[in-house]
């Protein structure tokens, strides 16, 4: 027991900034490259985290505090499915099995994925 019994904020802060940053050296582009690709695809979206807020209510209905704090959610998304499917091939991924029915027309689909 200590003040190491409860980081795991801690690792996903972590985790986050490992995929934010996950640049090599082995790529050849300088840091200020790689932070130029990352905002042109990446977008954050920051929204109240409305499961967390009805999990309180209900579970603690006579602690009016819990009610009234409300966590938020940050979300880092990737809005190009070219530069998503390059970062898994970096990262080693060998097989991708994709399944939509929005795929069609298959034309621009692909001229996404370049």
């Amino acid at each position: 027991a200590g003040i190491f019994t409860n980081t795991s904020g801690l690792h996903k802060f972590a985790d986050v900034i490992q995929t934010v940053f996950n640049f090599g050296p082995s790529e050849g582009t300088s840091g200020v490259a790689a932070g130029h690709v990352v905002s042109k695809f990446y977008k954050v979206h920051i929204h109240p985290d409305g499961n967390n807020q009805k999990k309180k209510q209900r579970t603690d209905l006579w602690n009016s505090l819990s009610t009234k704090k409300q966590g938020k959610v940050l979300s880092y998304w990737c809005f190009s499915p070219g530069y998503s499917m390059h970062e898994l091939v970096r990262q080693g991924v060998r097989t991708i099995l994709l399944t939509s029915g929005t795929l069609s027309p298959v034309s621009s689909f692909a001229m996404e994925m370049q």
